[in-house]
C-alpha cells in the first residue's frame, strides 16, 4: 500500500515536471507577448484565441506525454500490478487538467481534447495492468 502511494506521488510529480518542461519548450518556440497581463483574464482570452494553433497543440501535447510519462512511471515501479494506481493517477491529473481549464480561458478543442486525451492514455494502461 505504501508503495501504491508513493509511486501514484511521484507519478504526479514526473506528470508536473514533464508539463513543465514542454510547456517551457512551446513557449521559447511561440513566446507569450510581453505585453500580456497574466493577471487580467480578459487579455489572457484575448491571447488564447489569437495564439498560434501550433503553441495550443504544444499545451494539449504536454498534457499527453506528461501523462503517458506518469503512466509509464507508475507502471515501472508497480509493474503493471495495481490497477487502483493508474485510476487514481489519472483521477488527480483530470482534476488539475480541470481546474486549468476552468480558470485559464482555452479554445473549446483543447477543453474537450484535453481531458479526453487524458482518460484515453490512463484508460489503456489500467486495461493493461494485471490487477
Amino acid at each position: 500500500m505504501k508503495k501504491r502511494i508513493l509511486s501514484i506521488v511521484l507519478s504526479i510529480i514526473v506528470f508536473a515536471v514533464v508539463v513543465a518542461l514542454v510547456e517551457a519548450l512551446v513557449h521559447k518556440i511561440y513566446p507569450v507577448p510581453e505585453s500580456l497581463d497574466k493577471s487580467k483574464p480578459e487579455t489572457i482570452k484575448v491571447y488564447m484565441e489569437t495564439a498560434p494553433q501550433a503553441a495550443l497543440m504544444g499545451i494539449v501535447l504536454a498534457w499527453f506525454l506528461a501523462t503517458l510519462a506518469g503512466c509509464i512511471s507508475l507502471s515501472l515501479i508497480l509493474k503493471n500490478q495495481s490497477r487502483s494506481a493508474y485510476l487514481v493517477f489519472g483521477a488527480v491529473v483530470l482534476f488539475f487538467t480541470l481546474i486549468n481549464l476552468v480558470n485559464i480561458p482555452h479554445p473549446i478543442w483543447i477543453n474537450i481534447a484535453g481531458p479526453i486525451g487524458i482518460a484515453i492514455i490512463c484508460f489503456v494502461f489500467f486495461k493493461k495492468s494485471n490487477q
